[in-house]
């Protein structure tokens, strides 16, 4: 049998998947080190570029930490629901509340720092983009760093 006239398949449970070397000799290799393979040669994901998903550290598995600098905004694909957004840098911490299209300041701690309005001076801009895309912007002087997690 020809490899073109192989039967095509969606699942690979016990079988092997046959790969062609750069001299046409056939391989073939197990799911499992496949996955390896691919695992070890992606780089991690950043908001510049495709990727897996990065190891997590901190209290959360959702917690990220982030250092957003000034002019700058990053996305979160956050759809409803609280929000927990804090900063040791500004001493800062808060509740947020999600909606389909709008985000609420449930509670703050410390010098208030947030504004729920797209491109308002020195503040930093919490504010949904769509349904699901959280946005944050810093609008500031300084850099903002802050861990930003689902409750």
């Amino acid at each position: 049998m020809k490899l073109n006239e192989v039967t095509q398949t969606t699942t690979i449970n016990n079988e092997f998947i046959t790969l062609i070397d750069m001299n046409g000799n056939p391989l073939k290799i197990s799911k499992s080190d496949l996955a390896e393979v691919i695992r070890t040669n992606m780089p991690n994901a950043t908001s510049q570029k495709k990727g897996l998903m990065p190891i997590i550290i901190g209290k959360s598995p959702f917690q990220i930490y982030i250092a957003l600098n000034k002019g700058l905004e990053k996305g979160f694909e956050f759809n409803y629901g609280l929000v927990s957004l804090y900063s040791i840098q500004k001493g800062y911490s808060s509740i947020l509340l999600l909606g389909s299209s709008m985000v609420n300041i449930v509670s703050e701690i410390g010098s208030p720092v947030l504004s729920t309005v797209k491109d308002t001076a020195n503040k930093i801009n919490i504010y949904k983009e769509a349904e699901s895309k959280l946005i944050v912007q810093n609008n500031t002087n300084d850099q903002f760093r802050f861990y930003i997690s689902v409750l």
